[in-house]
């Protein structure tokens, strides 16, 4: 979703991307250990209002890493393009 003025609002989009990862977190483990992958898988959790509590949530942006998080949504897509070209695949889930 965007606002009028084109920022892109992430709090839906990243309770939906964790609530998919949470279907298979098994399979996510690798990737998020490992750097390229986990560092930008941040800046799109660090929207997900459903993984902590929100105090938690909220003392864990504060300062710069809240800056730079509230910036994050306008890479959010290019992060999404370069996740799918980097895991698409990797997942071996079987759907039924």
């Amino acid at each position: 979703m965007r606002t009028d003025d084109g920022e892109v609002l992430l709090e839906d989009f990243a309770n939906g991307f964790y609530l998919g990862m949470r279907l298979s977190i098994d399979d996510w483990k690798p990737h998020i250990s490992n750097p390229e992958i986990g560092h930008p898988l941040t800046a799109i959790l660090g929207h997900c209002t459903t993984m902590m509590p929100e105090d938690q949530r909220q003392n864990a942006l504060r300062g710069q890493v809240g800056e730079i998080l509230a910036q994050s949504w306008k890479v959010v897509p290019e992060l999404v393009e370069m996740l799918h070209v980097s895991i698409g695949g990797a997942r071996n889930i079987e759907i039924r």
